[in-house]
């Protein structure tokens, strides 16, 4: 299993507070994310996680490769998963990882 786990940062998912406007992100904002995950993927990769092993992703729902796979807090996602949360959050569409998962389960399972 990844070791990657990111603290929960910002408002607790009970806050009640609505969530920041929603804003574009620049080319290099998205880049730098892409970067930034690409990372975890390498580091995981690095420190002997093989392409067999998998996790359960709480936001695709499926069994997904574990290089690269995020935990925020008791949530796990998979490395697309983990992809699209943090451009949502940077751009203020979702607040947290809650908010994340509780948006993808709308959509019917794959």
């Amino acid at each position: 299993m990844p070791g990657n786990s990111i603290p929960a940062i910002g408002v607790a998912p009970d806050s009640g507070r609505p969530p920041r406007s929603v804003r574009a992100l620049s080319p290099q904002q998205l880049a730098a994310i892409h970067a930034v995950m690409r990372i975890f993927v390498e580091d995981d990769r690095e420190r002997g996680v093989t392409a067999d092993e998998m996790v359960d992703c709480a936001g695709c729902r499926r069994p997904r490769a574990a290089a690269g796979a995020i935990n925020y807090g008791d949530i796990t996602l998979c490395h697309h998963c983990a992809l699209s949360y943090e451009v949502m959050r940077a751009s203020g569409r979702v607040r947290n990882a809650e908010a994340f998962v509780a948006e993808r389960s709308r959509r019917p399972a794959p």
